[in-house]
């Protein structure tokens, strides 16, 4: 098999045809080219081929901006990064204008893979012309596949999310209805080698005709043996998406995680939670049966980013008030200040305050929260609560989340703060609040589930109360004043053990019906009482 021949038109400084040359793995090594530019980077990109004798050639790049590949190979491989090093300013518009030039000049020979910022490739459009621009690039039907990579794989930009694009050929005989993408997020994935094995496994499935397209007899793009195979491939981080489905429309190519892991079926869930609650009797909980139905909207039963839900005006998100230290207090008197230490559990609700004359005169903008209001942090940890009450003050860097009256049928506060809760407890801990999926209400189902919701709260506080009842009698019961402890067993078989006392068992077995009689004398050893004559 020929090498093929690595390509970058953009002014860039080399770093991806170095690292794709030393990976390669064939017996000849591969041939490189890049432009015939004058530029410093130019400069700089010919002298470390030439270091790491790499065989370089000659892009031609004429004034109408086309560019002319030396026919060195019959597979041409277009491997380019930008921002490229020759143009760091380039927006998210610039960055899909320069894919869309190389995608129009690409023929069914060749391949490529950018490798660009995320806010440009996957992520929510900024504005239209974004969104058209990169609408303009779907429909050549070159895309075969969009990845989302993590954060922290650039060292100058550390928190700059990165995104994959790779081409192919054009498929034309598949129907435009049929023509579908790969689309992958590991935005709370860490790539290492077994991910990078797989990611590529899933491209190449993706590269692969479909057999529609191979049948009615094409033959361009087929990197697999078998054609079937494609539609067979079990893909480990990307699915398949309709082409149409991701075309214009001002929203992100990767809205969501593509965890393989099946999810559980409507029916065992309800089993489940009937199961649940059968184990808490008698408490009225215990009556508790859901039904399965099959959703009328497939993306409200898998859920939506935030972000969704904010475009579509369902909630809103607003920064917390900026407060000076020294207004904030400890005591009971002012408004509640509810801030990261409230939310990670650093401190109790209700023991920071600020004064409500000193709020209204020191921060005349200042906002407090209404009844329903969820609150919630990114750092320096994700923490996340319901504001029931309403009336406090929410404290910088903690954010309000408040539902609006359109969002009201489909969005619940608690089951918002369950999904924000969700990814706290991820291992990734993905602080970017605006991919954050979270679950809709099935409509007219909303007053029933908060009911139960607030049933299930009702019933942890009782049960939290219960314990700290039981938790001060254990803490009360070894400072008894010297005396006798007696406790009726009765016929249930039970056991205790209290090493304060008698630091022995007494299980109803020894006295079966009758009274234990326990005798506390603090200072001396236990001993058994001496029997009566």
């Amino acid at each position: 098999m020929e090498s093929p021949l690595f390509v970058d038109v953009t002014d860039g400084g080399g770093d991806l045809l170095l690292a794709v040359t030393q990976l390669y793995a064939a017996q000849s090594p591969p041939s490189v080219a890049t432009l015939a530019l004058d530029s410093r980077v130019a400069r700089l990109t010919r002298r470390r081929l030439r270091v790491h004798d790499l065989h370089r050639l000659d892009v031609q790049l004429q004034e109408s901006g086309e560019f002319a590949i030396p026919p060195a190979a019959d597979e041409v491989v277009h491997v380019v990064q930008f921002p490229s090093a020759g143009r760091p300013a380039m927006t998210d518009l610039d960055v899909l204008r320069a894919v869309d030039e190389l995608v129009l000049q690409m023929d069914d020979h060749q391949r490529a893979v950018v490798l660009g910022p995320a806010s440009a490739l996957t992520d929510q459009p900024g504005s239209r012309e974004t969104d058209l621009g990169r609408d303009a690039i779907l429909r050549t039907d070159r895309l075969r596949a969009v990845v989302r990579l993590p954060t922290g794989l650039l060292v100058r930009s550390p928190r700059q999310a990165l995104a994959l694009w790779v081409f192919g050929p054009v498929h034309p005989e598949v129907p435009l209805a049929d023509r579908w993408t790969a689309i992958a997020d590991l935005t709370d994935i860490t790539v290492i080698g077994p991910v990078i094995d797989d990611l590529v496994t899933d491209i190449v499935g993706a590269m692969t005709a479909d057999h529609r397209s191979l049948t009615a007899g094409g033959s361009n793009g087929v990197l697999m043996d078998d054609a079937d195979q494609v539609r067979g491939h079990q893909f480990r981080y990307a699915r398949r998406v309709l082409t149409t489905g991701i075309l214009a429309g001002r929203k992100a190519l990767v809205d969501k995680p593509t965890s393989r892991r099946a999810e559980a079926s409507a029916t065992e869930a309800g089993a489940a939670v009937a199961a649940l609650a059968q184990s808490l009797a008698p408490a009225p909980i215990a009556a508790l049966r859901v039904e399965a139905t099959t959703p009328r909207n497939t993306t409200s039963a898998s859920g939506r980013t935030l972000a969704d839900a904010v475009a579509a005006r369902h909630c809103r998100i607003a920064a917390g008030n900026r407060l000076h230290p020294a207004d904030v207090r400890h005591g009971a008197e002012g408004r509640v200040v509810i801030g990261p230490s409230e939310l990670l559990g650093e401190n109790r609700l209700g023991e920071r305050r600020i004064d409500l004359l000193t709020f209204a005169d020191t921060y005349p903008s200042g906002r407090f929260t209404e009844p329903g209001d969820v609150i919630f942090c990114t750092t320096p940890r994700i923490g996340v609560r319901v504001d029931h009450d309403g009336g406090s003050v929410v404290m910088a860097p903690a954010k309000v989340l408040r539902i609006t009256p359109t969002g009201d049928e489909t969005l619940l506060p608690e089951i918002v703060t369950a999904d924000i809760a969700t990814h706290a407890n991820r291992a990734s801990r993905s602080k970017d609040w605006r991919r954050w999926l979270v679950r809709d209400v099935p409509r007219g189902q909303r007053e029933h589930l908060a009911a139960v919701l607030a049933e299930i709260e009702r019933e942890r506080q009782d049960a939290l109360e219960r314990l700290a009842r039981i938790d001060a009698l254990e803490a009360t019961l070894p400072r008894w004043r010297p005396g006798r402890v007696n406790r009726h067993l009765g016929s249930t078989r039970t056991t205790t053990t209290n090493p304060t006392l008698h630091n022995r068992r007494v299980s109803s077995s020894d006295m079966p019906g009758r009274e234990a009689m326990l005798t506390c004398h603090p200072g001396r050893s236990s001993r058994r009482p001496r029997r009566r004559r």
